[in-house]
């Protein structure tokens, strides 16, 4: 495999997507993206406006290369204003393709840092304020991004990045800073009141793309790589290689657009994924190395948030170790790998050795896999800066496809995340009314210390979220079991009570931990593997590990909207350090968690929400789910 080529091999077919590949062929699926026509103008329509310009806008660059001598001049101007650690404030889309680079080590240079700022939780943001400290923040500069109107997050950020530099003495703090967003968003309000520089995201300035789609065709991804090359001819030598690996650019004749649609790796994959989604198939394991690790919740985001919508959608976990007794009914797994590339083409020895499949994809048998599978590879020099981010502009423009086609095959809206809009009007309407949060007083189930019946408890388990005809089970079957002796051991008993009754329904193909915020700590570490242990041991099922408000900003949107059969366990600390350095308020920080819980609620998903008094009840918390495992494992 050269430089940058990809490969995508059914290993174990299931359904056959040689039909779904000859329909994207005879539909011109590619051509309806270049154009924005048709039904896939339809599915990538958001609010009227058709967020189609990730397809070809890096193709379109290349015509007009001032736009992203643009990018490299601004990173110059980042580099020549003094900036040595570069402070990337967003949320969802607007950061999720930085923290996934910052986790590869793929952007950066020995003389600047980028550090990806997700999270409001008041900890992350002291860890981070000691980790620059006085001396360093003379050198530190903050890029707010928001790719939503409504995000208010990075204003967050920057008026506690304002307070923290003043308090340090550091004047001249906001000549480091920058603004990218959306023309009368909230953040560009926000920039123009205070001065701030603000530039627009799309390279043409216009607003056609989503969030979660930022990456490779917008300065999401562009800035970073300008930051990580040197000059503008690098630049555009990175854009250009992406876009000559992804084939797709504007005015590509019908032709070719077919050939892409017969020998494109990722058309491949979407087509498989869509024959599998069409039987069923709606859970996705993916299996990566080392390498290819960091990647997997950028997918998780860009597929949940486009394709789960109206209790249908493709969901993504990162491959577990399930049970023996899993029933793997709904679930495939894809294999990732990148690997060097080599002058040597194999590919034909290879089609001769395997068994070819309709559409020329090879087949290779393996008895040992018991679900329909898959593996996709990709040729990437990893020892070279510029080609590892070629590789992962190939790897984003490359799912990004994916999700369209997967759409397109399905008949799913991939434009918009309809599902979170009720959790923002309660985390604002929470927020914004007067007195405290109003947090559960009733109908909770005490939290208390194992083998300590005289400690006061450190927390509760908040059962009220559940729908009625749910609650009336648990009692039922809550009755005519004995009493619990211990009282540390009655909210493991409910919980299990919870989990059994889902379970005897067939409403439980996955688990789900969402912790309000980035704590850390052993009793954390222990509540993470004790929910692996429940769901992938006990029970069989895949489980996926998520923070607030992060995760809010794109898997909530399956959480709320997508395939229903899910159980939610939230965790919210009432009692948070205070920030000692920068002025910040916790109250929407924790407004969102509670308003989670209810749109939960109202879109009738099952949800439990702990609340922790403070970090310390996290190993209580972690002792339930053992002891809820140890109770559904016995029965």
């Amino acid at each position: 495999m050269r430089d940058l080529d990809g490969s995508f091999t059914v290993r174990r077919a299931g359904a056959d997507p040689a039909p779904h590949v000859d329909r994207l062929v005879a539909d011109d699926a590619i051509g309806q993206l270049l154009d924005r026509r048709a039904t896939m103008a339809r599915l990538a329509t958001e609010a009227g406006d058709v967020k189609l310009d990730w397809v070809d806008q890096l193709g379109l660059a290349l015509e007009r290369p001032s736009c992203i001598e643009d990018v490299a001049a601004l990173a110059g101007s980042l580099r020549d204003g003094g900036v040595e650690t570069l402070v990337w404030s967003g949320m969802g889309g607007s950061v999720q393709a930085v923290a996934c680079l910052d986790a590869l080590g793929w952007i950066g240079a020995d003389d600047l840092e980028i550090v990806p700022l997700d999270t409001t939780d008041p900890r992350a943001l002291e860890r981070l304020a000691r980790r620059l400290g006085p001396d360093a923040l003379r050198r530190t500069g903050i890029v707010a991004v928001s790719m939503g109107m409504t995000s208010e997050e990075p204003i967050a950020h920057l008026r506690w990045f304002d307070t923290v530099a003043q308090r340090a003495g550091v004047a001249d703090h906001r000549q480091r800073q920058l603004v990218m967003t959306l023309p009368g968003s909230y953040l560009d309000a926000y920039a123009t009141e205070h001065g701030i520089t603000s530039v627009p995201l799309q390279l043409d300035g216009a607003n056609h793309i989503a969030g979660r789609m930022s990456a490779p065709a917008t300065r999401v991804f562009l800035l970073p790589a300008a930051l990580t090359l040197a000059g503008s001819p690098a630049l555009v030598g990175l854009v250009r290689r992406i876009v000559d690996a992804t084939g797709i650019h504007p005015g590509l004749p019908r032709d070719a657009r077919d050939a892409v649609a017969r020998a494109d790796p990722f058309v491949a994959l979407g087509a498989w994924l869509g024959a599998q989604l069409a039987q069923g198939r709606d859970m996705v394991l993916v299996d990566t190395d080392a390498t290819l690790r960091a990647v997997v919740p950028w997918i998780e985001q860009v597929v949940e948030e486009s394709l789960c919508k109206s209790g249908r959608g493709l969901l993504v976990f990162a491959d577990q170790h399930l049970a023996a007794h899993a029933d793997t009914a709904r679930l495939v797994r894809l294999e990732m790998r990148v690997r060097a590339p080599s002058t040597a083409d194999t590919s034909p020895a290879d089609a001769r050795t395997a068994d070819a499949s309709p559409g020329g994809r090879r087949v290779e048998p393996e008895a040992a896999l018991e679900i329909p599978s898959a593996r996709l590879e990709l040729a990437v020099d990893t020892s070279d800066p510029a080609a590892r981010l070629a590789g992962a502009g190939r790897l984003f423009a490359g799912w990004s496809l994916v999700v369209a086609v997967v759409g397109y095959l399905t008949d799913l809206v991939f434009a918009g995340q309809p599902g979170v809009e009720s959790y923002k009007r309660y985390a604002r309407e929470l927020r914004d009314a007067p007195g405290p949060l109003p947090f559960p007083t009733t109908d909770l189930v005490p939290l208390v210390p194992s083998g300590d019946e005289g400690a006061a408890p450190v927390g509760s388990i908040w059962l009220g979220a559940l729908d009625p005809g749910l609650r009336a089970e648990l009692e039922t079957a809550d009755a005519a079991r004995p009493a619990a002796r211990e009282s540390a051991a009655v909210p493991a008993r409910q919980l299990a009570a919870v989990v059994r009754t889902l379970r005897d329904r067939s409403c439980l193909a996955y688990l789900d931990l969402t912790v309000n915020g980035d704590p850390a700590g052993p009793g954390w570490d222990r509540l993470h593997d004790a929910l692996r242990r429940l769901a992938n041991g006990v029970l069989g099922v895949p489980c996926k590990i998520r923070s607030g408000p992060r995760d809010y900003h794109s898997t909530e949107q399956s959480q709320v909207d997508g395939p229903p059969e899910m159980l939610s366990l939230r965790v919210a600390v009432r009692d948070l350090p205070a920030v000692p350095a920068g002025d910040y308020d916790d109250r929407f920080f924790q407004a969102q968690s509670l308003g989670t819980v209810l749109a939960l609620r109202d879109a009738g998903r099952p949800v439990v929400l702990a609340l922790l008094d403070d970090d310390g009840a996290a190993g209580t918390l972690a002792d339930v789910v053992e002891l809820c495992s140890d109770l559904l494992a016995r029965n």
